[in-house]
């Protein structure tokens, strides 16, 4: 049995050119181009000469049968050029009902026909092209190249909602180019079908060849039973918006039961259990059938213009056999999505607001939107740890964009926009941090301080020896940092003109250095020094022993420990230059 070959790999094809027959009803057919290879379908068409069927069988084409209890019945062909040789192959729809198609085409020496299905043969242009519905969403744009005996079927263009995935020529392409194509493709022009009609076929194309053609003419008008197509009956109509549209899929009942009802009985036998499982109510068996199938549709909803969907049939194919005596025939449908109207957009950031607060590098970020009224989300890339000229994007999340569209007509323009941090208080992170007039602030109060000490104690130098930074991470806003400015001291402790020098450490605490607007502010005039004292001075008399000593350190290991004793739990110490 031949077999109709699908080519997946990329095949750079012929420059396709189609033609469609364009005679009238009451000739016979007789294609503009006289070649050979039309003379010979032509023949084939008028039942004058045979061909090569799916079982490599010789036959006429009223001797061709669909099933074992159908024969074909030609109703309407087309002559159309399938693969671009300037020689046209030939289609003939064999059965009205079903939607069965026969393709044949001269390769020289015999006639091939190639049987295929509605759904296999769908908007067949003038070009050749075609397109094969795979159902759920899954279509292909095909052209067909006959070798030999075979025909095989290239899917030049793929569309596979489902997964996701659209291949033009083999190679993967985006939806926005996949679209595109199909749109190109819907503009080809269709190719002319040619109505057949069995009264008319002595003057038409059923012509009586031989005893055998006509006597199989006979009995294919004998056997034919009365079909009821349920396609006939569905109807399709979208509604919504663009990319959200939905499916609404309706069956004319009426129409069905008026055509059906003096083509449908119950099956006597059986009719006795059909009653006892579901009862009659006096209803007809055309409308007790109608129960035992539902026309259904995958994809209904979230439709956009352009797209296909398919209308396939839920059947108790078991119950009908078992309580009906009827014919019927069914058939997945493809339907193009239309008519859905355009969404408006809208800029969900237009009225958003960012706010950045706290110090850095511990700043924080906030957004807020009064005016949406879409129950959209902002979500932040980063809310903590902040400072100046860090990048946070913020994402409009629905939590269902097609509901959104559907509900309230609209759906945002963007859904990301990034924002610089800017605007924050910061901590000083290094002694660069602070500009000469603040550390000449710092001598300054040094100075005062030193100054004063005359009473027992008496300063005879001093310098800095270095600084140091306590900052908080916890309770940014409450709890002070904390900057040391570490003097060492040549000092001399005095009594009853007695002296003796001794050196020892002194730390100033200032509070709050801020960096604003680029620059470290900080109150000079406010601090405090260590409780802390140094060991004694120890002056030795003829009856007693004098001790003095002062605020201060004795070392700077002292130095260190005392500011350690800050860092934590809820500090870190972000720089010391003093050791």
């Amino acid at each position: 049995m031949k077999k109709v070959i699908i080519l997946l790999c990329t095949i750079v094809l012929f420059v396709m050119c189609g033609c469609s027959s364009n005679k009238s009803e009451d000739q016979k057919p007789n294609p503009s181009v006289e070649s050979d290879k039309n003379k010979i379908l032509t023949a084939v068409l008028n039942n004058e000469k045979t061909f090569v069927d799916d079982d490599g069988k010789a036959k006429y084409l009223l001797d061709y049968s669909i099933t074992e209890t159908i024969k074909a019945v030609p109703c309407e062909y087309v002559f159309v050029d399938f693969d671009g040789d300037e020689q046209d192959e030939l289609v003939v729809n064999v059965s009205a009902d079903l939607g069965i198609y026969l393709i044949f085409n001269f390769n020289g020496m015999d006639v091939f026909c190639h049987r295929t299905d509605a759904r296999s043969l769908i908007s067949l242009k003038t070009d050749g092209s075609f397109m094969i519905s795979g159902g759920a969403g899954v279509n292909h744009y095909c052209r067909s190249i006959f070798t030999d005996s075979d025909r095989h079927v290239w899917p030049e263009c793929v569309k596979d909602s489902m997964s996701g995935e659209f291949f033009i020529d083999g190679e993967n392409v985006s939806i926005a180019e996949i679209n595109e194509y199909i749109n190109d493709w819907n503009l080809k022009e269709d190719v002319e079908w040619i109505n057949l009609s069995l009264t008319d076929s002595n003057d038409f194309v059923l012509q009586e060849n031989t005893e055998n053609s006509s006597q199989s003419m006979q009995e294919s008008n004998a056997v034919q039973p009365s079909v009821i197509d349920l396609n006939k009956y569905i109807s399709v109509s979208f509604s919504g918006y663009n990319l959200a549209g939905n499916v609404n899929v309706s069956f004319d009942r009426e129409s069905y039961l008026l055509d059906a009802a003096n083509n449908v009985e119950f099956k006597q036998e059986n009719l006795s259990t059909y009653r006892d499982l579901y009862g009659i109510d006096g209803k007809s068996p055309a409308y007790a059938l109608s129960k035992f199938f539902t026309p259904q549709v995958a994809d209904y909803q979230h439709l956009s213009n352009g797209e296909t969907i398919d209308v396939v049939w839920a059947i108790d194919t078991e119950r009908i056999e078992t309580y009906f005596d009827c014919n019927i025939s069914y058939y997945s449908e493809t339907f193009t999505v239309s008519g859905l109207s355009d969404a408006k957009t809208f800029d969900p950031f237009e009225s958003m607001q960012i706010e950045f607060s706290s110090i850095a590098p511990f700043g924080q970020a906030r957004v807020y939107n009064y005016y949406d009224n879409h129950n959209g989300k902002y979500l932040l890339s980063k809310s903590e740890g902040l400072s100046n000229g860090d990048v946070v994007t913020v994402t409009y999340e629905c939590k269902d964009m097609y509901d959104m569209i559907k509900y309230y007509g609209e759906y945002p323009s963007i859904t990301e926009k990034q924002y610089v941090v800017g605007g924050l208080k910061a901590f000083p992170t290094s002694i660069d941090d602070f500009s000469s007039d603040v550390l000449s602030g710092v001598d300054y109060t040094a100075s005062n301080y030193f100054s004063d000490r005359v009473y027992e104690i008496v300063v005879n130098s001093y310098h800095i020896e270095g600084y140091a930074f306590i900052r908080p991470f916890l309770n940014i806003e409450s709890y002070d940092s904390k900057f040391y400015a570490i003097y060492q001291v040549d000092a001399s402790a005095v009594y009853n003109e007695k002296s003796q020098n001794f050196i020892y450490y002194m730390v100033f605490e200032f509070y709050n250095p801020i960096i604003e607007n680029g620059k470290c502010l900080m109150q000079t005039s406010n601090y405090s020094t260590p409780s802390h004292e140094t060991e004694n001075i120890v002056f030795e008399e003829s009856n007693y022993t004098r001790y003095i000593r002062t605020k201060g350190f004795n070392t700077k290991e002292e130095v260190e420990q005392y500011i350690n004793s800050y860092v934590g739990s809820i500090a870190d110490l972000i720089f010391e230059t003093y050791k």
